[in-house]
């Protein structure tokens, strides 16, 4: 058994979770510096905690450090910018820990139906469990948004207190 571990720029992060939460970048920005920072769920008309995520390094850290089970990391970045190679790469290591076929004929048609043209496509016409009251689940999925859309200090603040981690993955 393995994990798969998908990482994006906090910078980014916080444009994306900002206009899925209906809530403004500050108030992203704290949940992302929050160590009891977690996902909210509802259930009977009651809001709860369903999961606790942390501050974005601690998540990015807990997976990264996770010795149960080999887990693979993959940057949102990289998934967009070559679809191939890391497609490949998830499924060399699901052949790895599975014994999964790889196809390359699969492979081709799955970036096809999987590109976020389609998926947002596919959104609008049959909806999306994901997505929000505020809004579609797929609205942009570019790289590097935030430099458009976010604030210069909370572009100063991530950068100062994710700057290990956002060095380690070469986003500053």
């Amino acid at each position: 058994m393995g994990a798969i571990y998908l990482v994006r720029d906090p910078r980014d992060v916080i444009i994306s979770y900002a206009h899925h939460l209906g809530q403004s970048h500050n108030e992203v920005l704290r949940g992302m510096l929050d160590t009891g920072n977690g996902e909210l769920g509802k259930m009977d008309g009651k809001e709860y905690r369903r999961s606790i995520m942390g501050r974005w390094s601690d998540n990015y850290n807990s997976w990264k450090s996770f010795k149960d089970r080999e887990v693979l990391i993959v940057k949102y970045e990289d998934l967009v910018k070559n679809k191939e190679r890391e497609f490949l790469r998830i499924l060399n290591y699901l052949k790895k820990i599975n014994g999964i076929y790889i196809d390359k004929e699969k492979l081709h048609q799955s970036i096809e139906e999987t590109s976020f043209e389609k998926l947002s496509k596919k959104e609008r016409e049959f909806g999306f469990d994901e997505a929000s009251e505020h809004g579609v689940f797929f609205r942009k999925g570019i790289i590097g948004d935030w430099k458009n859309n976010l604030d210069k200090s909370i572009v100063k603040i991530l950068e100062k207190e994710f700057q290990s981690e956002m060095k380690e993955l070469n986003y500053i």
